[in-house]
Formats: C-alpha cells, structure tokens, sequence
C-alpha cells in the first residue's frame, strides 16, 4: 500500500498549514460558533417576549376576555409593524 504522502496527497492541517494556521483557523471556528450561539440565544430571547405579548393561553382566561386582548394584541402589532 502506498501512502497518502506518497502519493502527493497533503491532509487537512498538514504541510499545506503552519501549525499557527491550523491553530488560528480553529480559533476561528470556535468564535464563530460562539458568535452563532449569541444570535440563536438573541432570537429565541426575542421570539420568546414577542410570543408571549401575543398569545394568551385560552385556558386561563374567560372567553370575552380572550377576544379582547386578541383585539389589543392585533392593535398592537398593527402600530409595530406600520
């Protein structure tokens, strides 16, 4: 069996990169995910505020009640979104 250097092949993060490249890029990658996760938590924090200002659990509340905040919620949105 031949192998792969043998062949001319180069793997990832070997004579192709300095080992302060390949350490750089996987800082990186590391910041970027970090990056991912802050925006992720940003919106579900977001999604979660607006959710809850919108939606009202029927179960809680009277019907008329329900009809009401709808129409408030609805209002709302209306001037949020104009």
């Amino acid at each position: 069996m031949i192998a792969g250097a043998a062949l001319g092949l180069v793997l990832h993060g070997e004579a192709d990169q300095p080992e302060a490249a390949v350490h750089a890029e996987r800082a990186g990658e590391t910041r970027s995910r970090v990056a991912l996760r802050a925006a992720a938590l940003r919106f579900l924090t977001t999604h979660a505020a607006i959710y809850n200002t919108f939606y009202a659990q029927r179960h809680l509340i009277s019907r008329p009640t329900l009809r009401r905040i709808r129409s408030d919620a609805a209002a709302a949105w209306v001037v949020a979104t104009a």
